[in-house]
């Protein structure tokens, strides 16, 4: 008789589908087939300025590498947003971290250091298999270490240009985790409003997303 190895790998999905997000926000998700109709509908900050990337772009590497990206991000944020559980909770941090590691891996080129590609993946892996085995606060640890990490090779690279649109991206970074506080931690909540911390929040990323992909562009024309 043939192990059937399926049914366990479909019930432990179902399983992680099942459990609810690690954190909630002010729009409470509701047992309708959008959960948060309001946050879902406000990534699509996302679609649009990834589409406005890969217009802008021409065709370029950078910029499909950032618009492309940045669909993900909305792709996979809607789908949490839409059904708040864990499963796709671990997708939306996926998403991030495949943005933030793209950063960091520019910067190791501008740095002169050959990394392979395939270790970024790795550490995107890493990232959601850390959420997976150790859930809570885990994800906003690692992806706040991959911040820094960020924030530390943009000054070890070398300095030939303007760094002022990389500030106004790391400003407009800031902001949009500071509504997300204020919206997770519902200090200023009103659940029937689609103007919420959360969609401030993805209207600032978005921003920060489009300002350093225009940053990351200047440089390689230089």
């Amino acid at each position: 008789m043939l192990i059937n190895i399926e049914e366990p790998i479909i019930n432990y999905l179902s399983n992680l589908y099942n459990l609810p997000g690690t954190v909630s926000y002010c729009e409470q998700a509701i047992g309708h087939i959008i959960k948060r109709p309001f946050d879902t509908g406000g990534n699509i900050v996302f679609l649009i300025v990834g589409i406005i990337i890969l217009l802008v772009g021409r065709n370029k590497a950078l910029a499909r590498a950032f618009g492309w990206t940045t669909i993900l991000i909305w792709l996979l944020s809607s789908i949490w947003d839409a059904t708040a559980s864990f499963l796709f909770q671990i997708f939306d941090f996926t998403g991030m971290f495949i943005f933030v590691t793209l950063l960091l891996f520019l910067n190791f080129e501008r740095m002169g250091l050959k990394v392979a590609k395939i270790y970024r993946w790795l550490v995107v892996i890493l990232g959601a298999a850390i959420f997976l085995v150790f859930g809570g606060l885990s994800p906003h640890v690692f992806f706040g270490a991959l911040v820094f990490a960020v924030i530390i090779t943009e000054f070890l690279a070398r300095q030939k240009y303007s760094r002022k649109l990389w500030y106004l991206g790391l400003a407009s970074f800031a902001t949009g985790f500071i509504f997300w506080i204020i919206d997770m931690n519902k200090l200023i909540c009103d659940p029937t409003k689609i103007f919420s911390g959360r969609n401030l929040e993805h209207l600032f990323f978005s921003i920060a997303i489009y300002l350093l992909c225009v940053h990351y562009s200047k440089i390689q024309e230089e």
